[in-house]
């Protein structure tokens, strides 16, 4: 270290000599930074392959949970997951997939698509599989994070640090199990739409489907084509089923938007003309990126698409009205998460599918109990419930004075730009509060996090901070 000295005016008007430290070496250094990020997801994996393309002199480590990246993608194996948003507006955008078997690409399909991508452009290097952080506490005097780690396999834990701490597990991570009583002593088969037992044979079961969100409605019509099953959906609330995303979209370009399956001849075609499927991704772009009206209370939108919808809810219902009055909602588009549903509403129609809107008391030994008295004895309960979005990681993060983000986080969740918290110092958040805005593209959304996190780290090595907070005030 050389040290200089600068003459400036004090604060009583006299002139004092104050020292200046300089650092012996280059202006354009950057310095050795230990980076950690918690999921191999979509937000892990971009992590994975952007830190290390535009920086230097980081020590890099993603660390995931499961035996296998992808994220949401990976743990959610139920039969009938899918994309409910177009697949090709639901890619990176540096690596575009002409091959997409279906306007809503299959689960396994993105989960092989995300694992290349991150072999492809290497990012499996810097990713451990099945290493579960534990608890992530920050260490003031040292300025830096402390990790604890379990490896998965054999129980160990260890001790990591890091100088950036990066959570990039996303919002689909942590299952919600209902509080129902009873549950625990149900007899026969219980699953969570996130934590699926593939092994179980559903062939002439009764199974009890409780739920009506996204998960349900791609799990209804699977199991209801299962020979011999009995299924009873309980569901308690309204929601809206769409039409196909994209579907003006698809009929401009002259798909028929009933055929969700793109042919091995439409799929050749992407592959050998790639200003073609260039053309077809930014026209679905630009159909997701305008529809942002209809959640807008009272617009002209959201009042024409309730109009659309409702028509063609009782359409597709019309064996069973009563199923449209209930599920048809009074409140606007936006309210509850919108979904296309395909074959939702016609299995609920079937034959083999009782509709259930009582409440449900408690979980029997053998069944489930409605407040009306009535048992509805069941096989399987599928609870397609959802995951807790609103709250922070499932494992402790400490910041500053010993607050925790799940303190921070009381009576909601609040963060700069949905990626950083006051008292949290170099803590950054992918897809964090507030990053899903209801249209457009999600991976358009992550890649943009993504990069303004990467900019925030070159930062911290050029100008040799030790630390970035964003101040309380920036969050009012």
């Amino acid at each position: 270290m050389s040290s200089a000295e600068s003459q400036s005016p004090g604060t009583n008007g006299a002139d004092h000599v104050r020292p200046l430290e300089l650092k012996d070496e280059p202006l354009d250094c950057h310095r050795p930074l230990k980076v950690r990020v918690v999921g191999a997801g979509y937000s892990g994996i971009y992590l994975g392959i952007r830190i290390p393309q535009r920086l230097r002199n980081v020590d890099l480590q993603i660390y995931e949970k499961n035996d296998g990246a992808g994220g949401t993608w990976w743990v959610n194996q139920y039969p009938g997951v899918a994309c409910d948003i177009p697949a090709h507006s639901y890619q990176y955008t540096f690596n575009p997939n002409p091959d997409w078997s279906s306007f809503y690409a299959p689960g396994s399909e993105i989960c092989a698509y995300l694992q290349d991508t991150a072999e492809t452009f290497g990012a499996t290097r810097f990713i451990k599989l099945s290493h579960e952080v534990i608890s992530c506490t920050w260490n003031n005097n040292k300025k830096r994070w402390t990790l604890s780690v379990r490896r998965v396999d054999s129980g160990e834990t260890f001790e990591d640090d890091a100088d950036v701490l990066i959570v990039a597990r996303g919002t689909l991570s942590n299952p919600s199990w209902p509080s129902i009583p009873g549950l625990q002593d149900f007899t026969g088969e219980v699953m969570h739409s996130a934590v699926w037992n593939n092994d179980y044979d559903f062939k002439n079961k009764r199974i009890g489907v409780i739920g009506n969100g996204s998960s349900a409605i791609q799990i209804v019509p699977s199991l209801q084509r299962v020979e011999g099953t009995q299924l009873s959906c309980f569901v308690r609330s309204k929601t809206w089923i769409t039409n196909p995303f994209g579907d003006v979209v698809m009929e401009k370009l002259g798909l028929d938007p009933k055929k969700l399956a793109f042919s091995l001849e439409q799929r050749r075609d992407f592959a050998q003309n790639p200003d073609k499927l260039y053309e077809f991704r930014k026209e679905i772009e630009v159909d997701g990126n305008t529809i942002h009206e209809v959640s807008f209370r009272d617009s002209d939108m959201q009042r024409g698409g309730m109009v659309l919808f409702r028509e063609e809810m009782q359409k597709r219902l019309a064996l069973k009205p009563e199923i449209a009055d209930f599920l048809i909602p009074s409140f606007g588009i936006g309210c509850r998460r919108a979904t296309p549903g395909p074959g939702y509403l016609e299995a609920l129609s079937e034959d083999n599918v009782n509709f259930i809107t009582d409440k449900i008391a408690e979980v029997t030994s053998t069944g489930i109990k409605l407040e009306t008295g009535k048992e509805v004895s069941v096989d399987a309960i599928v609870c397609a419930t959802g995951f807790q979005t609103s709250k922070g990681p499932p494992f402790t993060i400490t910041g500053r004075g010993g607050l925790t983000l799940a303190e921070r986080f009381t009576p909601f969740p609040e963060a700069y730009l949905s990626m950083a918290v006051d008292s949290f110092p170099n803590y950054f958040m992918m897809l964090g509060p507030n990053s899903a805005i209801g249209s457009g593209s999600l991976t358009s959304i992550l890649e943009a996090e993504g990069d303004y996190i990467v900019k925030c780290i070159r930062k911290l090595q050029k100008e040799d901070y030790a630390t970035m907070t964003v101040r309380p005030e920036r969050l009012v």
